[in-house]
């Protein structure tokens, strides 16, 4: 019987709530297709706008950079998992949109779906880390049981 109740009195220290009450908000917090969705139908916009009209000498460098700029800024707004603003996560997301913007202003190269496609990249990139946060979270609890 006395395991029994060390065993509870642990199970309602701080730092097993602290831990416990980390992991609802991550899991709460896992980011769907959905709320990046409205992200991907711009970075389709601009897309297609590179189809139609960024053929155009400085045109598909402009939309390039006005886009990437404001696609990102939104990403950072509608990002669903709020937790993992971290500076490493800050640092992928800014390469990514880099690269693709960089791409992108390749004159040759403005015709492919660049924007969607790096889209796609920081969704799985949030999905991939909450995993990853989950699992240690887990973990930690398990250990402290």
């Amino acid at each position: 019987m006395a395991l029994a109740a060390t065993y509870d009195e642990y199970d309602r220290s701080p730092e097993f709530l602290a831990k416990e009450q980390e992991l609802e908000k991550v899991k709460k917090d896992y980011p769907s297709f959905l709320l990046y969705l409205p992200v991907m139908m711009v970075a389709l916009l601009k897309d297609l706008l590179d189809l139609a009209i960024g053929w155009i000498p400085g045109v598909g460098f402009l939309l390039a950079v006005c886009f990437g700029f404001l696609l990102f800024m939104l990403l950072f707004i509608i990002r669903a998992n709020k937790s993992l603003i971290n500076s490493r996560f800050l640092i992928k997301m800014g390469m990514v949109f880099l690269v693709g913007t960089l791409i992108e202003s390749i004159p040759l190269l403005n015709f492919l779906p660049i924007e969607t496609t790096v889209i796609y990249v920081i969704y799985w990139l949030d999905k991939h880390l909450s995993e990853k946060q989950i699992k240690l979270l887990m973990e930690a609890l398990h250990l402290m049981k």
